[in-house]
């Protein structure tokens, strides 16, 4: 069984917005990750250690959401929780990924 990291987003993975209300990111646009945070992250792969990140929003609305992944056990996941996935075809499950990468 492996080991894992759960890292909290806003703040600690990425850097707040600040024009958003609570500082929360709302487009991709507005995403951007915080200094010093990728080598912490290559550091705990080369730990062996998963790197999860997870959010913590009360106000989520699971069935507006969805899960963006490569494996078949976050689509069933999703499913449970009432949110949809989107299942990305790539050579980590198996399946050639079309076009570019």
């Amino acid at each position: 069984m492996k080991k894992a990291v759960f890292i909290d987003c806003d703040g600690i993975l990425n850097e707040l917005y600040p024009k958003s209300p609570r500082g929360i990111p709302q487009s991709v646009d507005q995403f951007k990750l915080m200094p010093g945070i990728m080598p912490l992250l290559k550091k705990l792969r080369k730990a062996g250690l998963l790197r999860e990140a997870t959010i913590t929003h009360s106000e989520l609305n699971l069935s507006a959401s969805f899960v963006v992944s490569t494996r078949w056990q976050d689509a069933e996941a999703a499913r449970t929780i009432g949110c949809d996935c989107i299942q990305i075809k790539s050579v980590r499950n198996g399946k050639k990924p079309r076009g570019k990468t």
